[in-house]
């Protein structure tokens, strides 16, 4: 019996061994990481964030948030929605007496299929509008991102809380008030407290402590409040109608 042998062109087999030696090497090699490709979308997200918080801009937090996002604000109820996130912040905005400036930094970033978990820490200096300390406050921060089709972030879930309450790190003399020439209620922020009454803060700030501040208060006619007490002196000037008071 003849035995026949078949061989294969060199040129075919040489081929062969490429090509398997380039799947092996791709299998081997390790994926290009995701720090190099995505660091740069989440840097954004965050200067995005900064940015609109400090402006006191809830519209443009929006854009930053899914549609199912969740945030969880410190002494505040869960925020789940888009919706509900965007009017915590306007609340939040609402009530600013001081001038924030926020910064972010990130201590690790954890990479999850389309997404990314960062946490890190935050320090951020309120300034006053008007003659008032000037305080500083440091906190921590953790949220999940997700990327979206076009390489831009959105947060998915995120949360912070301070380390302490703020410091003061500049001091006015404490019995420096603005004078009356500079506080404009055309200009005030009002908030409604309900029954006709609404309420803006002209000066100061009501949190810090043994800190003198002027509140407004704008009152239609035949509206009331409640009976109540405060643990010092106050003064109240009658700028126009009549104010009747018991005790």
């Amino acid at each position: 019996m003849t035995a026949h042998t078949h061989r294969r062109p060199r040129r075919a087999i040489a081929a062969g061994c490429a090509v398997a030696l380039a799947a092996l090497v791709a299998a081997e090699a390790p994926a290009q990481p995701r720090a190099a490709r995505d660091s740069a979308g989440l840097a954004r997200l965050r200067a995005a964030f900064v940015a609109a918080y400090d402006r006191g801009d809830a519209a443009a937090m929006a854009a930053l948030y899914t549609d199912d996002a969740v945030r969880l604000p410190p002494d505040a109820p869960l925020q789940r929605g888009r919706t509900a996130i965007v009017a915590g912040y306007q609340a939040s905005f609402a009530q600013r007496t001081l001038l924030p400036a926020l910064e972010l930094s990130t201590d690790a970033i954890a990479w999850t299929g389309d997404g990314a978990v960062e946490y890190g820490r935050y320090h951020e200096r309120l300034s006053p509008r008007r003659p008032a300390d000037t305080l500083a406050e440091d906190g921590k921060w953790m949220a999940l991102s997700r990327r979206r089709a076009d390489g831009s972030w959105q947060y998915v879930w995120s949360m912070f809380n301070r380390d302490a309450r703020a410091r003061v790190v500049g001091r006015v003399p404490r019995d420096t008030l603005a004078h009356p020439a500079a506080i404009s209620l055309a200009t005030a922020t009002w908030v409604s407290w309900g029954r006709g009454l609404d309420a803006a803060l002209l000066d100061g700030d009501p949190a810090v402590p043994g800190r003198p501040y002027t509140v407004a208060l704008r009152m239609r006619d035949g509206s009331w409040i409640s009976p109540h007490w405060h643990p010092n002196a106050k003064q109240v000037v009658v700028l126009g109608g009549t104010l009747l008071m018991g005790h």
